[in-house]
């Protein structure tokens, strides 16, 4: 199970996919990636994200969904 999340964790997502999975716009995370706060695991021109760098953005008035693979690292990282 440790190496099936941390497979997910190191894939790298299309700016588009994290987008989908963040809640923040492609725009907005080309951004972060462009100014270092999000490290490009991708190449210039191509940049990628790799899962566990993704941030998560909760909408106003919505309660998050369960996350298996935030879950099992959760309950890796507290033994």
């Amino acid at each position: 199970m440790e190496q099936a999340v941390a497979d997910a964790d190191a894939e790298g997502l299309r700016l588009v996919d994290a987008a989908r999975e963040s809640g923040y716009s492609e725009e907005h995370l080309g951004r972060l990636v462009r100014s270092g706060v999000i490290p490009n695991a991708g190449r210039r021109g191509a940049p990628r994200i790799l899962r566990r760098d993704v941030p998560r953005r909760i909408a106003k008035g919505r309660r998050r969904s369960y996350d298996p693979a935030s879950d099992a690292r959760n309950l890796l990282s507290n033994n």
